[in-house]
């Protein structure tokens, strides 16, 4: 198993569209202010139909906070892939021992970001996490993140297509409206 850390601005870029544009007004407002994201962008974002759009708007805005915080990203990329590396195999092992479950993927990789404190994707091998964290704390959330890819593995392939109809299914269609 294989965890590799590193920065992806388009991955940044298409994150925040896709977090900006969800139909939960409130929730909106509170992401923005969480990524450091000003009005004129979230209303821009809120008022477009799709990405094309939006994109060389979000891409400023994610190039300019990229560049002017490359240094400490690119710290945070060297202490948590440092950090991370000392648990890698002990993580993935417990994991796998403690599920009986194998891992979806052999490799999962970390984008470090400057707006987004923590992201996993359900049947995707790329998290994200923030990259202000003391790279020892980061680890936890780290976790956290490969985890819920893992889990939502674990209840896909238990669950959800072996149990047609099932209390799972139900439940996993009232969460993805």
């Amino acid at each position: 198993m294989k965890t590799i850390f590193a920065k992806n601005s388009e991955y940044d870029a298409r994150v925040m569209w896709s977090m900006l544009k969800s139909l939960d007004p409130a929730g909106v407002v509170n992401r923005a202010r969480t990524m450091k994201i000003g009005d004129e962008l979230l209303t821009m974002i809120s008022t477009v139909q799709n990405y094309e759009e939006a994109k060389d708007a979000i891409e400023k805005v994610v190039w300019e906070r990229h560049a002017d915080e490359e240094q400490i990203t690119d710290k945070a990329v060297s202490d948590y892939q440092k950090t991370w590396d000392e648990i890698n195999d002990i993580f993935y092992n417990e994991v796998e021992n403690i599920t009986g479950v194998p891992w979806e993927f052999s490799e999962y990789r970390v984008v470090v970001s400057p707006f987004h404190r923590g992201i996993s994707n359900r049947g995707k091998n790329v998290v994200a996490c923030d990259a202000y964290e003391d790279p020892n704390a980061q680890k936890r959330k780290i976790a956290h993140e490969i985890l819920m890819v893992q889990m939502w593995y674990i209840f896909d392939s238990k669950y959800l297509e072996s149990k047609e109809g099932s209390s799972w299914g139900s439940l996993f269609g009232h969460l993805t409206k």
